[in-house]
């Protein structure tokens, strides 16, 4: 078919929008600008908080065949139907039909901005109040591999609930990894996010899916409302990987005991459960301390070994017998602790300590280059 007959066909039809067509449209984009990464609400100014309508209907076939991406066969009825509309801000319709950019934003790119946004707003829309969950994950490198979880991992790891509109993500590529200082200053942060999360929006329910240092997860947990149902993810080393829990649950129990009996009032707690951390590889000076060990019951430490929530419930109850009993019998303000454990059970060790009530603990990470173990974290509890 010629160039000629094209347009021919294309100027048959009306050449404007209908108002319950800009209608729908508002409603299917939720009010916000459908341009993948901005998402301004168009019905606020941001900076002054006026209201108006900054709001653009753009065409995704240009309206005209002159238009931007105007050649398309569409007819130009067609052109004015929802399906070929899409929600934006001034700034981002100017920017899409601009002639020196147009072919950056070729037609299935705006569709799929367009298909993309409205189906977020649904989804987000269509979510029951207590179905919405605050999702907090980490950004954190893995020795030069950086940890991502993208947004389908978090969808599926955590349905049926639905994450709000802004998740919380703790940046913990900054500064000095492993030392002191680094620690000191990422758990301020840690606290500072947290309170300003509670502060700024009513929430009911969390999900963690985080990948960190040890010491951070467990006080990201101290930091935690144990008021606030907190759903912990694990991360699985199936292929693919995935953070959701496998179908055929399998359990885990665990045992505690004391290992060794040292000087009065100062104890050391191991959880040695996705790595064996034996009494010689403790400080020489912690080597003489009361030394308590949480470890699997039936099965050697392995990172592999969290597989169901009822073996998180069943280490959560062991930790609290282990807090409880630590506190009554030793009289320690401060619990030294050695972990090797999953994420989720780090992040539970903080979050089961009771506040103002249990001892102080010191935790230490395990850096082969430093000789070991060393403290760099202590969560004052009193």
């Amino acid at each position: 078919m010629s160039t000629q007959i094209k347009k021919a066909k294309i100027k048959k039809g009306s050449n404007s929008v209908k108002p319950e067509t800009v209608a729908e449209l508002l409603v299917k984009a939720g009010g916000r600008c459908s341009f993948n990464g901005c998402n301004d609400y168009l019905l606020t100014d941001s900076l002054t908080l006026h209201k108006y309508n900054a709001s653009n209907v753009a065409h995704i076939v240009g309206k005209s065949v002159d238009g931007p991406r105007g050649t398309s066969s569409m007819t130009l009825k067609d052109r004015n139907k929802i399906g070929n509309l899409i929600l934006v801000c001034r700034k981002h319709h100017a920017l899409i039909d601009n002639k020196n950019l147009v072919k950056k934003y070729p037609i299935s790119l705006l569709e799929k901005y367009k298909k993309e946004h409205e189906a977020r707003i649904l989804r987000l829309t269509g979510i029951a109040p207590d179905r919405k969950t605050k999702v907090i994950t980490f950004k954190y490198k893995i020795g030069q591999e950086m940890v991502v979880i993208n947004n389908e991992d978090v969808y599926d790891a955590i349905h049926p609930f639905y994450p709000t509109e802004n998740n919380l993500e703790i940046d913990c590529t900054v500064g000095d990894i492993g030392t002191t200082e680094y620690y000191a200053s990422m758990a301020e942060d840690i606290k500072n996010k947290i309170e300003q999360m509670y502060q700024q929006e009513e929430i009911k329910h969390t999900s963690v899916l985080a990948l960190a240092p040890m010491p951070l997860l467990i006080y990201l947990g101290y930091c935690l409302s144990n008021k606030i149902k907190t759903e912990l993810y694990q991360r699985h080393r199936t292929v693919p990987e995935t953070w959701n829990w496998p179908k055929k649950k399998s359990e885990i129990f665990f045992d505690f005991k004391k290992i060794n009996e040292g000087e009065k009032n100062n104890v050391a707690l191991i959880l040695s459960l996705s790595g064996t951390i034996k009494l010689e590889d403790l400080p020489v000076e912690v080597q003489k301390f009361n030394v308590y060990i949480i470890t699997l019951k039936s099965e050697l430490p392995a990172p592999t070994f969290l597989k169901s929530k009822n073996t998180m419930n069943n280490f959560k109850e062991i930790y609290q017998i282990a807090i409880r009993t630590i506190k009554e019998k030793e009289n320690a303000e401060t619990i030294h602790l050695f972990p090797a454990m999953p994420a989720p059970i780090a992040v539970l060790c903080g979050r089961e300590l009771l506040k103002k009530i249990d001892p102080d603990v010191m935790i230490y990470d395990n850096n082969k280059s430093k000789g070991g173990f060393y403290p760099v974290l202590t969560i004052k509890n009193k």
